[in-house]
């Protein structure tokens, strides 16, 4: 029996040391990007952090290690450290929606709401698109806050919502979610004015007691949400 829970306690410390004890300066930056993804990617995000840590310590200039670093350590539950690195990350690239979205959303998880908030909508003041306003809403919804939610939403649909359908398929997906069946109802059939055989659009619209049939599709100048 001691041999046995001796095995074990070996073979523990054994399979700690490949996480923590073969991090070294021999490494390759390929080698530990290729390593710290095979983590991140089995969803083992604490072994994935040292190596894009060591990663990083070498190359500090690689955004996208800074980035991925940054998501880590949002999924292990650490967003002021991610905040950090998602910081650093903007003040290279300003002008991309992801970079100002991942900060805001950091900044969210570590309690800072109404900055993080402010921080994209700012953002998007300035570079006005659905994409970012989707975000914003996901954001929002995410930190408890429906009714910011849905004016991000109703913004998109303004944006967009003429277009193409991906605006009103967001909001309707809102809608559904917050329990407001008629609300969902009339966007999914907006959803069906651009594809009547949208999949998605009919069986929400099952979902909801309604037959979706040829002539159920609503065009989108004939709603004012």
């Amino acid at each position: 029996m001691k041999r046995m829970m001796a095995t074990r306690v070996l073979a523990l410390i054994g399979s700690v040391a490949a996480v923590t004890g073969c991090i070294s300066g021999e490494q390759s930056l390929a080698t530990l990007r290729a390593d710290g993804n095979y983590y991140y990617g089995q969803g083992a995000y604490a072994e994935a952090l040292p190596y894009y840590e060591e990663y990083l310590s070498r190359k500090p200039e690689a955004m996208d290690v800074r980035r991925r670093t940054a998501d880590t350590l949002r999924k292990l539950g650490r967003p002021g450290d991610a905040e950090r690195y998602t910081r650093t990350v903007y003040d290279v690239d300003p002008t991309t929606l992801d970079n100002a979205a991942d900060l805001a959303a950091a900044q969210v998880e570590a309690g800072q709401i109404g900055e993080g908030l402010d921080f994209l909508r700012r953002y998007l003041q300035d570079n006005p698109t659905s994409a970012g306003y989707y975000r914003l809403a996901e954001i929002a919804d995410g930190a408890g806050l429906p009714d910011d939610a849905l004016r991000a939403y109703k913004i998109a649909v303004k944006l967009d919502g003429d277009r193409w359908a991906e605006p009103h398929r967001r909001i309707a997906r809102f809608y559904e979610a917050h329990e407001q069946p008629a609300n969902a109802t009339t966007h999914w059939r907006v959803v069906l004015w651009y594809d009547g055989a949208d999949a998605e659009a009919r069986e929400a619209l099952r979902g909801l007691g309604k037959v979706p049939g040829p002539s159920y599709a609503l065009h989108p100048d004939s709603i004012n949400d």
